[in-house]
């Protein structure tokens, strides 16, 4: 984008490291120790300040991640769930007091979840308040999208079968890559690096197979 939309002339280089993407997403933790000296400690699944938020399981036991942050998105839960009865209130309508009651809002979201499935759970929470079912690798395996998207792929291994294994990731556009094999056997190469490389004798191979060491 630089280069040739900017007209730069010149390409830029991207420098990524994975540690710092996770520090990236560590919310306010770094903020609130500079403001005063606070260092959180753990919370379980839930924040102090996005309330009611964690991991619940549901009547049918699966698990629903739920994440309210602000007043209008508690509003649309609080209305979703049937208690808009807590709107009337500066305890659990306001900021303050959900971090005031943050125990005790938790218990009524989870109270609320495990008296219902997931589906229903779900269907009832909509898009208007951010949730979602915390997916099994069997939910991964049959999901519409990565379907579409084509992230999992049949693969063909000689001792197995077919077995299911992930795509390539990121999808280029000119220059996609493919997946063509699920790797070699065991001691697949074995002789091409002892013999081949290495200079070892077939029965020096042979030997070293013999006795455990390969």
């Amino acid at each position: 984008y630089s280069r040739d939309v900017i007209g730069t002339g010149v390409g830029q280089r991207i420098d990524c490291c994975l540690t710092e993407t996770s520090i990236r997403i560590l919310e306010s933790i770094i903020t609130e120790y500079s403001y005063d000296g606070a260092i959180r400690k753990r919370i379980g699944n839930g924040t102090f300040v996005t309330i009611p938020s964690g991991h619940f399981l549901t009547k049918d036991n699966e698990y629903l991640a739920l994440s309210v942050a602000g007043d209008k998105v508690f509003a649309n839960f609080a209305k979703a769930i049937g208690r808009a009865d807590l709107l009337q209130s500066e305890e659990y309508s306001t900021p303050g007091g959900r971090m005031r009651n943050r125990d005790e809002i938790n218990k009524i979201a989870g109270d609320w979840i495990k008296e219902h499935t997931i589906d229903e759970c779900l269907a009832a929470l909509g898009d208007d308040v951010p949730n979602c079912k915390i997916y099994t690798v069997a939910d991964i395996l049959k999901d519409p999208h990565f379907k579409e998207r084509g992230i999992i792929l049949d693969v063909e291994t000689k001792k197995f079968g077919k077995l299911k294994m992930q795509g390539i990731v990121p999808m280029m556009s000119d220059t996609p890559g493919e997946v063509k094999w699920a790797g070699p056997d065991i001691g697949e190469y074995n002789e091409e690096i002892f013999c081949g490389r290495l200079k070892i004798s077939k029965d020096e191979l042979s030997k070293l197979k013999a006795d455990g060491v390969i």
